[in-house]
């Protein structure tokens, strides 16, 4: 088989990899954040990627909903992983309907799996064994 054959298989791996790199990163940012508040804030601020209020200015601001805290940053890191594992699963099923090698197409799903299941166990469960489900459909469905 060509490299070109299973191009949604490998697809689904570099997907499901980085989906658990990114959720077990803020996995282990939650833990530590009790001992590190403002961690990430500061860490942007060094890079210079925030701009720098008036810091002696004391007033009360309106709350808005695309301000930039650790919060709304871990929770846009979480979600995005989750959507990566979800992509992953939807490519290895899709390789798994174009026929391509089961190799590359099983750790891709296996990946999002495991990146589901860190997220949360009882929907990570589900959504490997409704997807195992459609992979033994789509399988019985070739033969």
């Amino acid at each position: 088989m060509s490299g070109r054959r299973n191009l949604q298989g490998i697809n689904a791996i570099v997907i499901g990899v980085l989906a658990v790199m990114l959720i077990a990163f803020v996995k282990q940012i939650e833990l530590a954040r009790e001992t590190h508040a403002g961690y990430l804030l500061r860490w942007m601020d060094r890079l210079g990627l925030i701009a720098d209020g008036s810091r002696d200015e004391s007033r009360l601001k309106a709350w808005d909903p695309f301000s930039l805290n650790d919060d709304t940053a871990l929770t846009a890191v979480f979600g995005f992983g989750i959507y990566l594992a979800v992509a992953a699963m939807a490519s290895a099923l899709w390789a798994r309907r174009r026929g391509e090698d089961n190799l590359f197409l099983s750790a891709g799903f296996m990946c999002a799996s495991c990146a589901l299941v860190l997220a949360d166990y009882t929907w990570g469960m589900a959504a490997m064994f409704g997807g195992a489900f459609v992979m033994a459909l789509l399988r019985e469905r070739r033969t």
